[in-house]
């Protein structure tokens, strides 16, 4: 790679193998501003941001993903609702007052399945949820470069659920610092 890279003009590379944390880190605020979205799914994250945050002391993004995950690596991240809830008690039992969640999914989610949390449904659309996952405190979910770009753009402490038996706690949180 070195080699090729004084030997050429050009030199592009493609693949996950190719990153550049320390690029990403002193680029960010140029990169979030690329990346903003437009108008009208800005003003759609911040009215569901600005309700979510209504009289509570924290909000906590979920992001719970459902279709390839199935399959992805073996099902290895792939969590059952039922584990989802259990990940919420863990965080809600940790903070103090009052939290909501903000629960966003690549299925439909039937609200009944969580009648026992205070919490909002992101609206669905993949920009929006992913940027109102970005005005959350804290975020949780399986490993994903969607998740990630939330905890970036956001600045939001993320944690990665690596198996459905893994105790959620606050000292597991970090923010990606690059995607």
């Amino acid at each position: 790679f070195l080699t090729a890279e004084t030997e050429t003009h050009f030199l592009f590379v493609v693949g996950w193998s190719f990153r550049t944390p320390d690029a990403v880190f002193k680029h960010k605020d140029l990169i979030r501003k690329i990346f903003t979205p437009v108008t009208r799914h800005r003003e759609t994250v911040a009215h569901l941001s600005e309700k979510l945050r209504k009289r509570v002391n924290h909000t906590v993004g979920i992001h719970i993903r459902q279709t390839d995950y199935q399959n992805f690596s073996g099902g290895k991240y792939f969590y059952s609702l039922s584990e989802y809830k259990g990940f919420m008690r863990q965080m809600e039992s940790q903070l103090g007052g009052k939290t909501r969640f903000l629960l966003c999914s690549d299925v439909k989610l039937d609200p009944v399945e969580f009648q026992d949390f205070d919490f909002m449904m992101g609206t669905g659309h993949p920009v929006e949820d992913n940027y109102a996952l970005a005005t959350c405190d804290y975020l949780i979910g399986p490993p994903s470069t969607y998740t990630a770009w939330a905890s970036f753009y956001g600045d939001v402490p993320l944690c990665f659920i690596q198996s459905a038996d893994m105790p959620i706690l606050l000292k597991s949180f970090t923010i990606q610092h690059s995607v």
